[in-house]
């Protein structure tokens, strides 16, 4: 017989590193050594559905062409670049500001007007971080410091529902600052103090 209980080793550190829930995406967060939570006017993006974020390398195969080598071998994998990082998320709201990000080159020109243009501006680029909670407690954060929405305006409607738009989000280097990457990963611990020791040091 089959005993499932065999591989049953999973524990309750593995759960408290999962995460849970949809996160939140927020403007201008500081990293530091402790987590401090966003404030009511951090949110950048209301959000609905699954948030992704892909991130990888682009690499090369030293033995791909050459004569007898039949395999790809650990020892001649090497990195030729990184790809872009990119967060897929579907926003809600529809407020100025909201369509000239989803437009990536874009500018507000009055109380009612959003204008497209041919070229990027500096200040396009916006620092974004998604949040998302621990199941142990805790956070786990990535940031990316020059954020700019790459898809464009992708508007659904929907009859008896909200407005949709499905927004890529692409971080980039800066030329400044070469060694900050276009996405940077943080893991908070869960903190030390809870609700009983609050009340336990107000006694």
């Amino acid at each position: 017989m089959i005993n499932l209980q065999d591989l049953e080793i999973i524990t309750k550190a593995d759960f408290d590193d999962m995460t849970f829930d949809s996160g939140v995406i927020v403007k201008d967060f500081n990293p530091t050594s402790t987590f401090t939570p966003p404030a009511e006017g951090d949110l950048l993006l209301v959000t609905t559905g699954d948030i992704s974020i892909t991130d990888n390398v682009t690499r090369a195969d030293l033995g791909e062409d050459v004569n007898g080598i039949h395999f790809a071998y650990a020892e001649l994998q090497v990195v030729t670049g990184k790809e872009a990082a990119t967060i897929s998320v579907t926003s809600l709201k529809f407020g100025l500001d909201d369509i000239k990000r989803a437009l990536g080159a874009a500018d507000v020109e009055s109380n009612t007007k959003v204008v497209s243009r041919l070229e990027y501006k500096s200040t396009d680029f916006e620092n974004l971080a998604f949040i998302q909670h621990k199941v142990g407690g805790g956070y786990v954060v990535a940031v990316m410091p020059k954020a700019l929405s790459t898809g464009g305006l992708s508007f659904t409607s929907t009859k008896g529902g909200k407005g949709r738009n499905a927004m890529t989000i692409t971080g980039y280097r800066s030329i400044e600052s070469k060694e900050t990457p276009e996405i940077t990963y943080y893991a908070y611990a869960a903190p030390t103090s809870s609700i009983d020791d609050v009340n336990d040091q107000g006694a």
